[in-house]
């Protein structure tokens, strides 16, 4: 099954406290969309690297792109990142995202 998630909405529809299967893989790649690196204690590694945000365009979504895989790889192994988007990157830094992976 491949599905196709928006970091900017997708947080607002899913079943938070019983998700389960399918919804629950979903919420993990949404935490992981909305998370920056050093935000979760003891899990130092887990979302996408502060440092993208100040590299130019190119080198932000590289840098983005490889810290999902390596994010969805390593905390959300049962689904896998097919493709990444940056749809928009907004004034006060927050970026907008699509992912389509494969569950």
């Amino acid at each position: 099954m491949i599905l196709t998630i928006d970091n900017s909405t997708q947080k607002n529809n899913l079943p938070w406290f019983t998700a389960k299967g399918t919804d629950r893989i979903v919420q993990n790649i949404v935490n992981i969309l909305n998370t920056y690196k050093y935000e979760v204690a003891y899990m130092r590694d887990f979302g996408i690297s502060p440092d993208a945000i100040d590299k130019d365009v190119e080198t932000m979504r590289s840098t983005i792109t490889e810290d999902l895989f390596t994010n969805i790889k390593n905390y959300e192994p049962r689904a896998t990142l097919k493709a990444v988007t940056i749809q928009e990157i907004n004034d006060d830094g927050s970026i907008i995202a699509v992912v389509q992976i494969e569950i």
